[in-house]
């Protein structure tokens, strides 16, 4: 089975134009995947992108003459003009679906009317780059339960490569840091912090798209996480201030940046903000605990040090990512698998206390620069509770901008939805303080 994939005027700007629209994934990201769905259903799918429109009609042509068995056209613009290009279009025998990234009835009014909706087969609209997959996988299995495109995530190998390996000092070793885009970026340096066992890799399917958005982003592996050292006095978020604030005049030559931190990684941002206010432009947590409200949230989680056995040892892990930190079996996959068995053993603060208080609660009273929230909305540790958690931060942050849900994920949102968290995260980040 022979698929055609057709994109047309400035669709090869996806990921960069108007992400709040169209999200951050790419065109070559859009087709890579196509082809790889195809694969796995026993199709060849060619995909074709032009912003000429005689160039548009001369592919439509050669489908044609091509015999191919189904067409995928998303044509931007043209949609709602292009009677050359409609006109094209009716000479093919095999079934058109028509594809749009965002609901295009639901926008400016002239996006309303497509010319091509009525010679085509059917119309997916508003789903995203999964809008693509979702008119692919009918024409080869019409049964198929569908994989999101949020599933197919960057190796971590692929993000790895296109990174600076930086280290700062830090105790009897250092901080080990990862850069990604230029340090004179336009839009500054944006540092990301992870979550309690965590490293880097908490931002695998992020710091890509914030680099190409503009930003120079660093990523640290906390003290005491990942590759770094621990910290000289202490074992908690609150020892990993200085060892930061240290790291980053180094890096950033005393430049002020955006500081955005995970989980644990959030609360440190949020201590760190607090104690050094001129360097932190803007402040965005995610899905951070140390706020009062919860008890202690771990005891569905399984015990894996005394296993020797490796298959157990990855089925616990397996067990207790799904408990916590993701919503949905699917998202388990095996790379989120490999991400935990890597680091959690890495963890050399046990005993940390300060989640279980109301130490950022109190860190955001002092914070005075923008402050914006992303949790995902079925977080294991707000679940039930996530207008608790709303009213505790706009009762404890005074300069609070922003407070945002991402549907259908848990607590590690920005893997379980990188496209809907990058699309929320940018509109953040373009928002003016109030």
């Amino acid at each position: 089975m022979n698929i055609l994939s057709l994109n047309g005027i400035n669709l090869n700007m996806f990921g960069k134009r108007d992400p709040a629209q169209y999200g951050t994934v790419t065109l070559a990201e859009i087709d890579a995947n196509l082809k790889t769905l195809g694969n796995e259903l026993g199709a060849e799918v060619d995909c074709f992108q032009t912003n000429f429109e005689g160039a548009m009609v001369e592919r439509i042509h050669q489908a044609f003459h091509d015999k191919v068995d189904a067409v995928l056209i998303n044509a931007g613009a043209w949609t709602h003009y292009s009677y050359g290009i409609r006109d094209a279009l009716a000479i093919l025998k095999c079934p058109i679906f028509e594809v749009h990234m965002s609901n295009i009835h639901a926008r400016e009014e002239f996006r309303h009317h497509s010319v091509i909706a009525g010679i085509a087969k059917g119309q997916i609209a508003g789903f995203g780059a999964d809008s693509y997959l979702l008119a692919l996988a009918p024409q080869c299995q019409p049964s198929m339960q569908l994989r999101p495109l949020e599933m197919i995530r960057p190796s971590i190998e692929a993000v790895r490569s296109q990174a600076q390996r930086l280290t700062t000092p830090c105790g009897s070793g250092g901080i080990v840091w990862h850069a990604w885009g230029s340090s004179d970026a336009p839009r500054g340096p944006l540092v990301v912090w992870h979550g309690g066992s965590g490293s880097w890799t908490h931002w695998l399917c992020n710091v890509q798209a914030l680099a190409e958005a503009g930003f120079y982003v660093l990523a640290a592996d906390l003290p005491g996480f990942g590759e770094s050292a621990v910290p000289p006095d202490g074992g908690d978020a609150d020892a990993m201030v200085t060892p930061l604030h240290i790291g980053l005049k180094q890096l950033l030559s005393g430049r002020s940046f955006t500081l955005m931190g995970f989980s644990f990684g959030g609360m440190t941002a949020g201590l760190y903000t607090a104690e050094f206010p001129s360097k932190v432009e803007r402040l965005v947590i995610v899905g951070a605990p140390g706020l009062g409200l919860a008890a202690r949230p771990f005891q569905g989680m399984k015990a894996w040090r005394h296993l020797t056995d490796p298959t157990e040892r990855r089925e616990i892990h397996r067990f207790n990512l799904r408990t916590l930190m993701l919503a949905h079996d699917d998202s388990v996959d095996d790379q989120a698998v490999e991400i935990q068995e890597t680091n959690v053993p890495r963890d050399r603060l046990p005993g940390r206390r300060l989640a279980f208080t109301g130490a950022l609660a109190d860190a955001l009273h002092k914070v005075h620069c923008p402050v914006h929230v992303i949790y995902g909305w079925d977080d294991a540790l707000y679940q039930g509770r996530q207008d608790v958690l709303e009213a505790k931060f706009r009762a404890s942050s005074p300069s609070l901008q922003s407070f945002e849900f991402v549907p259908d994920a848990g607590h590690w949102v920005q893997y379980e939805r990188p496209d809907a968290f990058n699309a929320v995260l940018l509109k953040t980040l373009n928002q003016k303080a109030t």
